[in-house]
């Protein structure tokens, strides 16, 4: 999860790995994103939007919800599926930490790093 600044970005990233993105708040270039996005890598089924309020509560099979928008790291268990925040990366934003997550999916299992970054 990251904010993309420009759409040419994502195709970079898809020489990496498959790119799954939402609109931001602020992507005057993205109004063709949609506002929230359910995939599945591994057999985990994930459900993703930049602002935790715009998730829906019919999360029926849905292990991870990755979420933005507050740019502040958050990590919890809530109705027995991970909420994750990576936190923000590129620069620091009202003076919280930069962060962001590692995510490592194997035969169904989780597992979450947190990388805290040097300001």
């Amino acid at each position: 999860v990251a904010d993309i600044l420009d759409f040419a970005n994502t195709t970079e990233l898809e020489e990496i790995a498959p790119v799954h993105a939402v609109r931001g708040n602020n992507d005057w270039w993205g109004r063709d994103l949609p506002r929230t996005l359910s995939f599945e890598l591994e057999g985990v089924r994930f459900t993703m939007a930049h602002n935790r309020n715009d998730v829906s509560w019919r999360l029926e099979g849905v292990q991870v919800v990755i979420f933005g928008h507050s740019h502040q790291y958050c990590e919890e268990q809530l109705g027995g599926r991970l909420w994750l925040n990576p936190g923000s990366c590129g620069y620091p934003r009202f003076r919280k930490e930069l962060t962001m997550a590692g995510l490592t999916v194997q035969d169904g299992a989780l597992q979450v790093e947190r990388i805290d970054l040097e300001v």
